[in-house]
């Protein structure tokens, strides 16, 4: 077994809890210390150096996916493996003194307990961080909420003003609308007095009234339609004709009769301008034609 493959299991018999009072765990732990203890101290200039590898040590400490160790129960481990390397160090021939091996072992166990200290506080501190981060989502999704209900009430706000202001422009329309329909009545009334025309004229006023007051009021049900929620799925239900289909086939029929009937009238006009000509050129042709048959016998009787 190579020395880190040693120190690997070295490290994770101080890892697991669960084992510190197994005998044959404390005995493997002191064996295989002591079999490492020699690359890790050394002698210069009569001082002793502990030259452990605290990188792998750390490395190990992280890496492994142990349960939080309690201190006392690691002390104890620590003192029990402290005692087996005492007994064990007579018979495993070590060129270092006893008081260098226990105190090196120290400093290796120390490193452990400083490592899972170290280990411990950064999983709090990710725990914390994420809690925070947990809540901080949270009040982001709140604002969130917050700022998509502001941005609702303001659009709801300016559909309003549009929707009253388009009410009250469809009512103008239609006041203004209604004077000048009943202004070209009254014209039309002063100029010709035929039914004909009054109805022609006024159904097509209504008409144009009927249709601009009908864009209006569907362009403020489009406005607050677009308010509502185009999630919601509804029932489709049959289409009724409404006042203004109505009102507009209605006129547009009076519309066409009165055409008509004023077309009849210009086609009657006509027949009676035509035969009241053709009268008057008869009436004048017979004067013409019994002067000339007078010349003509008087010229006979002269001739006899």
């Amino acid at each position: 077994m190579s020395l880190n493959a040693v120190l690997d299991v070295l490290i994770k018999h101080h890892l697991n809890p669960e084992n510190f009072n197994k005998r044959e765990v404390v005995e493997a732990t002191a064996s295989m210390f002591c079999i490492l203890v020699d690359n890790y101290v050394t002698k210069a200039a009569e001082e002793t150096f502990y030259n452990l590898p605290y990188k792998d040590i750390s490395t190990l400490v992280f890496i492994d996916q142990s349960i939080e160790i309690k201190s006392d129960t690691f002390d104890g481990f620590i003192t029990t493996v402290k005692d087996e390397i005492i007994n064990l160090y007579s018979s495993s021939n070590l060129s270092i003194s006893q008081e260098h091996v226990i105190a090196c072992y120290e400093k290796l166990a120390s490193h452990i307990e400083l490592a899972l200290i170290q280990k411990k506080f950064m999983l709090d501190s990710a725990r914390e961080a994420n809690r925070v981060a947990n809540i901080a989502q949270k009040q982001a999704e709140f604002a969130k909420k917050q700022a998509k209900k502001a941005k609702d009430m303001s659009n709801g706000m300016v559909t309003n003003f549009v929707t009253i202001l388009g009410v009250f422009a469809t009512i103008i329309i239609t006041v203004f609308g209604g004077i000048n329909i009943v202004g070209s009545t009254v014209k039309l009334l002063e100029g010709n007095n035929k039914l004909v025309y009054l109805v022609f004229v006024i159904s097509f006023l209504m008409i144009c009234l009927l249709t601009l007051v009908k864009l209006l009021m569907t362009w403020i049900s489009s406005i607050k339609a677009r308010d509502e929620d185009s999630d919601d799925i509804k029932e489709p239900s049959k289409k009724k004709m409404d006042f203004y289909s109505k009102s507009i086939i209605c006129f547009f029929i009076a519309v066409i009769a009165s055409a008509i009937c004023i077309a009849c009238t210009y086609k009657d006009q006509d027949i009676k301008n035509q035969t009241d000509e053709n009268k008057s050129n008869n009436q004048n042709g017979i004067p013409f034609m019994n002067k000339e048959k007078s010349g003509k016998d008087e010229k006979s009787f002269i001739k006899d």
